[in-house]
């Protein structure tokens, strides 16, 4: 977002709304503030800051980058809940977990035999073999409902998609619904900031001079660690 435009002595950019930069190998759409459509694009939560990034659900709209992690995370958790809701629910709890990696050397014994079944070879090994754990880091929300039996479809935005919630409130109409459920799915999805991009925008605030608190790269990386737990009662 950038408060004047650069090439107002060029006739033919006099009444621009914006540009198509191309900063640090990186494709970056610079609009001038007030010139833009308004009412045609949402920026998030308003439009004093530099950078935005594209809201990966939801159309023609734009968050803060200084907002944008922290949005994302509970835009998801208010959808949890909204589901829960929509479909009658008691009882609803959502927990953040990390996966946590340690490396745990083992020895092992390797015996060959010939053929009478005697021990011709014994030698030891060792490897390093990486266990995975998950950590739970943050309940996210914990409510409960009076609960209801008319259950309604919700409308889904950030879990559009998700096979497991998907099934899950399909299987809910269903002849069979079920009382409780309880299961564990990835934070981040297909739609999301991958590492490659997320690498770009850091070169492209390396080259505004821009300073953040952490690297856009090293928050994806913090979501690809993340787990959601989501524990429903009806």
């Amino acid at each position: 977002m950038i408060d004047r435009n650069p090439h107002f002595a060029k006739e033919a950019c006099k009444n621009a709304i914006g540009f198509n930069s191309i900063i640090a190998k990186n494709k970056v759409v610079e609009l001038i503030k007030g010139e833009y459509p308004e009412g045609k694009v949402d920026f998030f939560p308003n439009t004093s800051d530099i950078i935005y990034l594209r809201n990966p659900y939801v159309e023609n709209m734009y968050i803060s980058l200084n907002s944008y992690f922290e949005y994302i995370k509970k835009a998801r958790v208010a959808e949890l809940i909204d589901i829960a809701n929509c479909l009658g629910a008691k009882y609803v709890k959502i927990v953040y977990k990390e996966e946590v990696k340690r490396f745990v050397r083992t020895a092992y014994g390797n015996d060959d035999t010939d053929s009478t079944g005697k021990a011709k070879n014994i030698g030891k090994q060792k490897v390093n073999v990486s266990v995975s754990s998950l950590k739970e880091i943050e309940v996210a929300a914990e409510s409960t409902f009076p609960g209801h039996n008319n259950p309604v479809r919700p409308n889904l935005t950030y879990f559009k998609g998700d096979l497991d919630v998907e099934q899950f409130i399909d299987h809910q109409f269903g002849s069979n619904p079920t009382t409780g459920k309880s299961f564990i799915f990835k934070y981040h999805q297909g739609n999301d900031l991958s590492l490659d991009a997320a690498a770009g925008i850091d070169a492209v605030l390396g080259k505004l001079k821009i300073k953040a608190s952490a690297s856009v790269r090293s928050e994806v990386e913090n979501e690809n660690r993340l787990y959601l737990s989501y524990e429903i009662k009806f």
